[in-house]
């Protein structure tokens, strides 16, 4: 597993989409829930006080500071003729969420600019579009631009379907490079730039404040003996969960998988070794396993069908006021706050570790910008990627989106000193601080599901962490090919 940067002394490593149907009734626990009953129960959530500040001092910065000027990317190439670019997406532009809000505002902003360029927007669910873009090369066929997950976008390298972005790239100063919040080297593979981050997000830990608070709980979290004595103060039965984590196997394992690696790293050890050996079932990983046993088991703060659980459902049981403790992406948060008894209840601080001075490490990832193999209009797909990656549209993303924005230039637009940005701030300083990059085995998506199903024995069958972490690095090595 190759490491691609390092902001922090601390070993760190890696590390998804609104609901596609908001009408559709979520399923928590196994359970139907209406969508009625959903805003029933977020109405009846309990309203609490304004959020603390974390990572430091969180006030606006004077608004009579003057920001430098964002740097701008280099030209692309003249589009000469009028042009069609298929992009693919896994944000509908008919779902009222915010994501997909900012997405339209973002094309209809190209639209305007580029008049002979046409986007046809195709959906492709993120669960799937790996497999979809994959097939569609070996067809001869595929998308001009496509959005894909970033701890999935190695498999794309050795199946060739996207092409290589450096004829765009070329001219481009070391300054335009580094303007990038992640490390520019993170999307570039046998010395090839293949695709741009279009945004970013941090995994982080979710809280319900005004929840803690009432529970005599004044500070957020910082250990996981923190967290389970602040899920067993705000723990109300099956009415209400102190804490959750989504332990599906489906969509891809992803909230699992953002809790567990950082977790590992927070423990002292490492996730994958040299050929992407094991070594997630070391004592750490064992730590990690047993504690989230003992949230259901000892602590009875989190239901066991949280192997039921996948991420949809984790977000909608904390609108829901179901769940009070998570640790999930900070592309979600808005979402989540978007409802009437959340709000800005709903804070976030960075992930606990065993030593309150030192929390485990940032997992950075978030959706990239690639060009399919087959792309048709090249200069109007690169075009669009320019656009996808500018500060003004970046700005966008964040206000509306609530999506933190892939280059260090954005940050200094005068929004990012008020109330309004002060969560992105401080995911943005938790990056920058205790982040190191990697890039994830080719593999990725079944080894998520190996470990899923080792958290599954653990929780189902009460099987001792260390046996299904050992069972579930056997078969890894197997897959890959390691004795």
């Amino acid at each position: 597993m190759e490491r691609t940067s390092r902001c922090d002394e601390r070993s760190s490593n890696l590390t998804n989409r609104d609901r596609k149907d908001p009408e559709a009734p979520p399923n928590i626990l196994g359970r139907p829930i209406t969508r009625r009953a959903l805003i029933k129960a977020s109405l009846a959530a309990l309203a609490g006080v304004g959020g603390a500040r974390i990572l430091g001092d969180a006030r606006p910065a004077s608004a009579a500071a003057a920001p430098p000027s964002p740097t701008r990317l280099a030209a692309a190439p003249a589009v000469s003729k009028p042009a069609t670019i298929r992009y693919w997406t896994f944000l509908d532009p008919k779902d009222p969420g915010p994501r997909s809000v900012a997405q339209t505002q973002i094309i209809d902003a190209f639209r305007k600019k580029y008049p002979n360029i046409e986007v046809a927007i195709e959906l492709a669910p993120w669960q799937t579009v790996d497999g979809q873009v994959i097939q569609a090369a070996q067809a001869g066929k595929g998308p001009d631009v496509v959005k894909l997950y970033s701890q999935r976008l190695t498999q794309h390298i050795p199946a060739q379907t996207i092409l290589p972005l450096d004829d765009y790239v070329k001219s481009w100063s070391q300054k335009e490079k580094d303007d990038f919040l992640y490390d520019w080297n993170a999307t570039v593979w046998h010395g090839k730039k293949m695709a741009f981050f279009g945004e970013h997000r941090v995994i982080i830990f979710w809280y319900r404040e005004d929840w803690l608070r009432e529970a005599g709980v004044k500070d957020a979290p910082r250990t996981w003996d923190e967290v389970t004595e602040g899920a067993k103060a705000i723990t109300r039965g099956d009415r209400r969960w102190g804490y959750i984590q989504a332990l599906s196997r489906s969509q891809n394992a992803s909230n699992l998988m953002q809790m567990f690696i950082p977790a590992i790293y927070g423990f002292g050890g490492e996730f994958l070794g040299e050929k992407d050996r094991a070594l997630f079932n070391g004592p750490a990983g064992v730590k990690v396993f047993e504690w989230l046993s003992d949230l259901v088991y000892k602590h009875k703060v989190m239901p066991a069908g949280a192997v039921t659980v996948n991420p949809d459902n984790l977000l909608d049981g904390i609108k829901a006021g179901i769940y009070g403790m998570t640790i999930e992406g900070s592309h979600r948060v808005v979402s989540a706050q978007s409802i009437k008894g959340v709000g800005k209840n709903l804070r976030t601080a960075p992930i606990p570790s065993p030593d309150p001075a030192r929390p485990s490490p940032a997992v950075v990832a978030g959706q990239t910008l690639a060009m399919g193999k087959f792309c048709k209009e090249k200069e109007a797909a690169w075009k669009f990627i320019e656009h996808m990656i500018s500060p003004e549209m970046e700005i966008i993303n964040a206000k509306v989106g609530g999506e933190m924005p892939s280059r260090k230039s954005t940050y200094d637009d005068p929004w990012f000193r008020t109330a309004d940005a002060e969560l992105m701030r401080s995911w943005k300083d938790y990056i920058l601080k205790l982040n190191l990059g990697i890039k994830y085995p080719e593999k990725f998506v079944t080894l998520s599901d190996f470990i899923a199903e080792a958290a599954q024995q653990v929780i189902t069958s009460r099987r001792p962490a260390k046996d299904a972490l050992d069972d579930a690095a056997k078969k890894w090595h197997a897959e890959i090919g390691l004795s």
